[in-house]
Protein backbone atom coordinates (compact mmCIF):
# COMPACT_ATOMS: atom_id res chain seq x y z
CA UNK A 1 0.00 0.00 0.00
CA UNK A 2 2.83 2.36 0.82
CA UNK A 3 4.41 1.55 -2.53
CA UNK A 4 1.22 2.64 -4.33
CA UNK A 5 1.25 5.99 -2.54
CA UNK A 6 4.94 6.36 -3.30
CA UNK A 7 4.37 5.63 -7.00
CA UNK A 8 1.40 8.00 -7.16
CA UNK A 9 3.42 10.73 -5.48
CA UNK A 10 6.36 10.16 -7.79
CA UNK A 11 4.03 10.25 -10.80
CA UNK A 12 2.42 13.50 -9.66
CA UNK A 13 5.82 15.05 -8.93
CA UNK A 14 7.07 14.09 -12.38
CA UNK A 15 3.88 15.43 -13.98
CA UNK A 16 4.15 18.76 -12.17
CA UNK A 17 7.85 18.98 -12.99
CA UNK A 18 7.20 18.34 -16.70
CA UNK A 19 4.34 20.85 -16.69
CA UNK A 20 6.65 23.42 -15.13
CA UNK A 21 9.32 22.72 -17.73
CA UNK A 22 6.73 23.00 -20.52
CA UNK A 23 5.28 26.29 -19.27
CA UNK A 24 8.74 27.73 -18.64
CA UNK A 25 9.78 26.84 -22.18
CA UNK A 26 6.54 28.30 -23.56
CA UNK A 27 7.08 31.49 -21.57
CA UNK A 28 10.62 31.93 -22.87
CA UNK A 29 9.52 31.09 -26.41
CA UNK A 30 6.81 33.77 -26.33
CA UNK A 31 9.22 36.23 -24.70
CA UNK A 32 11.82 35.55 -27.39
CA UNK A 33 9.22 35.99 -30.14
CA UNK A 34 8.02 39.30 -28.70
CA UNK A 35 11.58 40.54 -28.26
CA UNK A 36 12.38 39.57 -31.85
CA UNK A 37 9.27 41.34 -33.12
CA UNK A 38 10.19 44.43 -31.11
CA UNK A 39 13.74 44.52 -32.46
CA UNK A 40 12.53 43.86 -36.02
CA UNK A 41 10.11 46.79 -35.75
CA UNK A 42 12.82 49.00 -34.27
CA UNK A 43 15.27 48.11 -37.05
CA UNK A 44 12.58 48.68 -39.70
CA UNK A 45 11.72 52.10 -38.30
CA UNK A 46 15.39 53.04 -38.07
CA UNK A 47 15.92 51.86 -41.65
CA UNK A 48 12.84 53.73 -42.83
CA UNK A 49 14.04 56.87 -41.10
CA UNK A 50 17.43 56.71 -42.75
CA UNK A 51 16.02 55.52 -46.11
CA UNK A 52 17.75 52.15 -46.05
CA UNK A 53 14.76 49.96 -46.94
CA UNK A 54 14.38 48.27 -50.30
CA UNK A 55 12.13 50.96 -51.76
CA UNK A 56 13.99 53.79 -50.03
CA UNK A 57 11.05 54.86 -47.92
CA UNK A 58 11.85 57.69 -45.56
CA UNK A 59 9.68 59.01 -42.77
CA UNK A 60 10.17 62.56 -44.03
CA UNK A 61 8.76 61.61 -47.43
CA UNK A 62 5.94 59.72 -45.71
CA UNK A 63 5.04 62.71 -43.53
CA UNK A 64 4.90 65.00 -46.58
CA UNK A 65 2.28 62.71 -48.14
CA UNK A 66 -0.25 63.71 -45.46
CA UNK A 67 -0.79 67.05 -47.20
CA UNK A 68 -2.34 65.26 -50.20
CA UNK A 69 -5.10 63.62 -48.17
CA UNK A 70 -7.43 66.70 -48.08
CA UNK A 71 -7.20 66.92 -51.88
CA UNK A 72 -8.15 63.28 -52.26
CA UNK A 73 -10.95 63.69 -49.71
CA UNK A 74 -12.28 66.76 -51.57
CA UNK A 75 -12.25 64.89 -54.87
CA UNK A 76 -14.06 61.96 -53.29
CA UNK A 77 -16.70 64.23 -51.76
CA UNK A 78 -17.22 66.02 -55.07
CA UNK A 79 -17.61 62.76 -56.97
CA UNK A 80 -19.99 61.38 -54.34
CA UNK A 81 -22.05 64.58 -54.52
CA UNK A 82 -22.32 64.23 -58.29
CA UNK A 83 -23.26 60.56 -57.99
CA UNK A 84 -25.86 61.27 -55.31
CA UNK A 85 -27.28 64.14 -57.36
CA UNK A 86 -27.42 61.92 -60.43
CA UNK A 87 -29.13 58.99 -58.74
CA UNK A 88 -31.64 61.11 -56.87
CA UNK A 89 -32.55 63.46 -59.71
CA UNK A 90 -35.91 63.21 -61.41
CA UNK A 91 -34.44 62.69 -64.88
CA UNK A 92 -32.36 59.52 -64.66
CA UNK A 93 -32.15 59.11 -68.42
CA UNK A 94 -28.77 60.76 -68.94
CA UNK A 95 -26.27 62.85 -67.05
CA UNK A 96 -26.24 66.48 -68.03
CA UNK A 97 -22.92 67.97 -69.18
CA UNK A 98 -22.90 70.48 -66.35
CA UNK A 99 -23.22 67.70 -63.76
CA UNK A 100 -20.63 65.48 -65.39
CA UNK A 101 -17.97 68.19 -65.18
CA UNK A 102 -18.77 69.15 -61.58
CA UNK A 103 -16.36 66.59 -60.18
CA UNK A 104 -13.53 67.78 -62.41
CA UNK A 105 -14.15 71.44 -61.62
CA UNK A 106 -14.39 70.88 -57.87
CA UNK A 107 -11.22 68.83 -57.71
CA UNK A 108 -9.26 71.26 -59.90
CA UNK A 109 -10.45 74.18 -57.74
CA UNK A 110 -9.16 72.39 -54.67
CA UNK A 111 -5.85 71.73 -56.41
CA UNK A 112 -5.49 75.39 -57.40
CA UNK A 113 -6.26 76.50 -53.85
CA UNK A 114 -3.71 74.07 -52.38
CA UNK A 115 -0.94 74.91 -54.85
CA UNK A 116 -1.07 78.68 -54.34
Amino acid sequence: MAAAFFLAGAFLAAAFFLAGVFFTAAFFLVAAFLAGAFFAAAFFLAGAFFGLTLRSISLARFSRSFSYWPITRARLCACLAVAFNTFTSVSRIRLRASESSTCLRASSAVLRARSS
